[in-house]
């Protein structure tokens, strides 16, 4: 015998009023190995959407190759924002990456297109000169984020254009050592960017 209409025991489609989205802007774009960067942002959605609402951060980065040296990659924090729809995150730039913001789907309303910013990192280079400077001396320091094996440049400002007039690489702890060939004139310590893990790293020196 029929026993009447059936009803299937699958999952219903999900009916959505509307959309859930966010605003991100970056208090900087580029930025020193190290220093804080302020994420702010303002939720919206459509009328016949309701709260609460929780923004989703991620943390990516710009290469596969930044994935594999250090703390990018895959990294998420949610938050909640104001009564005014307003959040704000604080984040510390260690290698230049993308951050990513969406707000998580409600029960009636599906999340907008996923907004993003791009913080650009240098390389933080600390360096010591010798005081009173003589021909021959050592300028010593190190670089972070940590970047052993690589090379650092002592450049020396001659007629308008910046020459290299010593070269070192990083240790394992990223210091270096260069001798001063020279305290006249203008100096500068070069990290060059090798790779795509940062941007380069310049720090201009006082010798006297």
């Amino acid at each position: 015998p029929d026993a009447g209409p059936r009803t299937s025991a699958g999952p219903q489609p999900f009916r959505t009023r509307g959309m859930v989205w966010t605003t991100l802007r970056a208090s900087r774009t580029l930025a020193r190995a190290g220093r804080r960067v302020t994420l702010t942002g303002r939720v919206a959605a459509d009328p016949a959407c309701g709260g609460p609402y929780h923004v989703i951060v991620r943390r990516r980065p710009t290469t596969r190759e930044n994935d594999g040296h250090g703390p990018t990659g895959a990294a998420a924090t949610s938050l909640r924002p104001g009564a005014d729809g307003h959040w704000r995150l604080r984040v510390r730039a260690t290698r230049t990456a993308e951050f990513a913001a969406t707000v998580h789907p409600t029960r009636t309303c599906a999340a907008g297109t996923e907004v993003t910013a791009r913080i650009h990192v240098t390389a933080r280079i600390e360096a010591w000169a010798p005081s009173p400077c003589r021909r021959g001396r050592v300028v010593s320091g190190r670089v972070r984020p940590r970047q052993p094996g690589t090379r650092i440049l002592l450049q020396r400002r001659v007629r308008g254009t910046w020459r290299t007039v010593a070269r070192d690489r990083l240790d394992h702890h990223s210091a270096f050592g260069l001798r001063l060939p020279s305290c006249v004139g203008a100096h500068r310590i070069v990290w060059p960017k090798q790779g795509p893990i940062s941007l380069r790293g310049v720090r201009r020196l006082r010798l006297r």
